[in-house]
């Protein structure tokens, strides 16, 4: 009987402590409403972009005010990088794969990733969030096709079923994850270095071009990954996911701004763009 007292009184003392830290159903709702409201609104840079001599094709900013803040970081991560810093390589590979793949096919990646993807207005991955953010979770082929580079960021970052993870500490993204990323859609990569071969490429039906642009070129001080979007007989065009109204690297007077996020070089001029790797995507 004393025994049972005793965890009555102890019951009556905590239930109260207890219920101080339960967040009362109108503050979950309108955290919900928040986040909703967020990720509902416009994209700032990203949208749809006219190529000469390709015509109208889907862009991706990494640095589009709707998501260039949220922690783009593995669950192991010590560091708190931001998506707009560090999301060139997803955010190209969003551009290539949605050059190749209609919309109403976008969400068969989901199929390969371990949890569903979802975000909150400060992080990429749940684990990364520290403020108990209402997760927005993506439930149409539109919500996939406006936050395409995302998903791929957290496949990258290891929420895939292939055990592979390429969000690294002591550099940006590797590439190890695209070619999973692309087996997703049924797609294959190829990493060729030989200029004429993957211009070529960007013109073949069925394919697209992701470029790496090493440190020191007119692209990057520190290496970027950039769609090859089309070339003509005087220009290559690319669209660049770090949508930039001016560069300060080396040579970047080479660099010609049609609109921010959508840049040409001329042929003579692409030798200072600093790319090393062309990766062909083909269906």
């Amino acid at each position: 009987m004393k025994q049972f007292l005793f965890f009555k009184r102890l019951v009556c003392f905590l239930l109260p402590l207890l219920l101080l830290f339960q967040v009362p159903p109108a503050l979950a709702d309108d955290e919900l409403t928040l986040t909703e409201a967020w990720f509902g609104k416009e994209e700032s840079v990203s949208g749809w972009k006219t190529v000469p001599g390709r015509g109208k094709t889907r862009y991706y900013a990494q640095n589009d005010e709707l998501w260039q803040s949220l922690t783009y970081e593995a669950d192991s991560s010590s560091k708190m990088r931001p998506f707009g810093d560090g999301g060139c390589n997803p955010t190209a590979l969003a551009m290539a794969v949605r050059s190749l793949i209609p919309q109403e096919d976008l969400p068969g990646i989901a199929l390969d990733m371990v949890r569903p993807f979802s975000m909150c207005r400060c992080s990429l991955n749940k684990a990364k969030c520290g403020y108990g953010h209402a997760r927005y979770y993506l439930t149409t082929s539109a919500d996939y096709d406006r936050f395409l580079p995302l998903v791929f960021a957290d496949y990258a970052c290891g929420n895939n079923r292939n055990g592979v993870s390429s969000r690294s500490e002591a550099k940006g993204t590797v590439g190890g994850y695209m070619k999973y990323v692309c087996g997703s859609y049924q797609l294959s990569l190829e990493t060729v270095t030989d200029m004429e071969t993957g211009l070529a490429a960007v013109k073949e039906d069925g394919k697209a071009v992701v470029v790496y642009c090493s440190s020191g070129g007119a692209f990057t001080t520190v290496g970027h990954y950039v769609f090859l979007a089309w070339w003509d007989d005087q220009n290559v065009y690319f669209l660049d996911p770090l949508c930039r109204t001016e560069y300060r690297t080396n040579h970047a007077k080479y660099m010609h701004i049609l609109e921010p996020g959508l840049v040409y070089m001329s042929f003579e001029e692409l030798r200072y763009a600093g790319i090393t790797n062309f990766i062909v995507i083909s269906r």
